[in-house]
């Protein structure tokens, strides 16, 4: 019941009686770090929250190149909408970057519970909104001209990205090099 009241505070939707009823449906794994939550290629079947580690949102373009499109930190919702909800493959993966513990639910149970709840539907389209929304914040980042300007808004806007992600993975988010972050971090310390 502890962790349906975390849920509800974060999300500010519905009651702890609601966040239980998708508990209960729902079990607890554990992740070892590069393993995937939702693979690429594949139609996702789950949905979930990160209890604790980190996952990040990857996909591959055409030279094979990784291209991290978003992170999950610690209650962060975890899903691929589009794939389940179109049941087409899934355009990126969901990989855990460190030793992770996430709950999982099976999209066709969460379905069945929002026949039954009414709220759960509404808790799915308050999720499903924050997904869009880091989505488009992502987008938001990658419009800044300079490597310099993305690296200050993630410094004031996203500071938990700083500390759980590498500088490798934080390059690969914000679509510049390793250098160029490593430039960025230097000029803030000097000004």
């Amino acid at each position: 019941m502890e962790y349906a009241k975390v849920l509800m505070k974060r999300y500010n939707v519905g009651k702890q009686a609601d966040w239980q009823q998708w508990l209960d449906i729902s079990t607890i794994r554990r992740y070892r770090k590069g393993e995937e939550f939702i693979r690429e290629g594949e139609i996702s079947k789950v949905c979930g929250f990160v209890i604790s580690g980190a996952f990040k949102n990857v996909s591959l373009n055409e030279h094979d190149e990784e291209k991290i499109l978003g992170f999950y930190l610690e209650n962060d919702f975890l899903a691929s909408c589009e794939s389940y909800s179109k049941q087409i493959p899934s355009p990126f993966s969901i990989t855990a970057m460190a030793p992770s513990v996430a709950i999982t639910t099976s999209n066709d149970k969460l379905v069945e519970l929002y026949y039954k709840n009414q709220t759960i539907g509404t808790i799915g389209l308050v999720l499903t909104q924050q997904l869009m929304q880091k989505h488009e914040e992502h987008l938001k980042i990658l419009s800044f001209a300079t490597p310099q300007v993305r690296y200050e808004y993630v410094l004031e806007n996203k500071p938990e990205l700083l500390k759980n992600t590498s500088v490798t993975e934080l390059a690969k988010y914000l679509y510049i090099s390793r250098e160029a972050v490593s430039r960025a971090r230097k000029s803030i310390r000097v000004s």
